[in-house]
């Protein structure tokens, strides 16, 4: 038989969502919380405490940080290499669970904000063999649609490059080689720029699993 789930309002909205539109779902449900965290810095060391959630673009070259000692920090990418929050959130079974939310620093070509800086962090979506993160800037004088966003990947070991959405389908093809269920699909329907983020769970784990490469199978996360 096959199992359905249930899913809350809200998890069915940003599921439906592009990538900014959830971005500001997640701004309007966590801006201004105060939640668990830690930082690592130049030196590899490790410094837990509690932080501020921020704004999309704020999150990605600074945070107010409050060490487990009380002291006060403004952390900027260029002292610190990471850092992660505790965010709490339901299952697609309707169940409470927490996980952590990491943001990884590395240098890009478009500031987050007008005369902002390019060493920035950005936020990792999808962990595995290769993985994602997802990269916010300002769009000034555009209420409707005030951030856009870009994809970036990191394969095992490498650095953080940005995929382009200008000439996405070659590039795509190169980055899932091998597995030729997607492959073939690359540039049709639900298998586009703004998908990338589904298309790179699930060729982890084929990956992981080393099914059948002719055969494509939705990873569940």
């Amino acid at each position: 038989m096959r199992q359905q789930f249930l899913f809350p309002l809200v998890l069915l909205m940003m599921f439906v969502l592009q990538p900014e539109a959830q971005a500001q779902m997640k701004l309007k449900l966590n801006k201004g919380k105060k939640v668990m965290g830690y930082y690592i810095d130049n030196y590899d060391k490790k410094v837990k405490g509690k932080l501020f959630i921020g704004t999309i673009t704020d999150n990605e070259w600074k945070v107010n940080f409050v060490t487990s000692s009380g002291e006060k920090l403004v952390l900027k990418p260029e002292e610190v290499k990471m850092y992660a929050y505790e965010e709490s959130y339901r299952t697609e079974e309707g169940k409470k669970a927490k996980k952590w939310v990491e943001y990884h620093r590395t240098t890009v070509d478009i500031p987050p904000l007008v005369f902002g800086p390019t060493v920035v962090w950005m936020q990792k979506e999808v962990e595995g063999e290769i993985e994602l993160f997802t990269y916010y800037t300002e769009v000034p004088d555009n209420p409707k649609n005030p951030y856009s966003y870009n994809y970036y990947i990191r394969i095992k070991g490498g650095a953080i490059k940005k995929v382009n959405e200008q000439g996405f389908s070659p590039i795509a093809k190169t980055i899932f080689n091998g597995y030729d269920a997607l492959v073939d699909r690359i540039g049709k329907k639900d298998f586009k720029y703004k998908n990338l983020d589904r298309m790179v769970r699930d060729y982890n784990f084929w990956r992981v699993n080393k099914h059948d490469k002719k055969t494509y199978i939705v990873a569940m996360h």
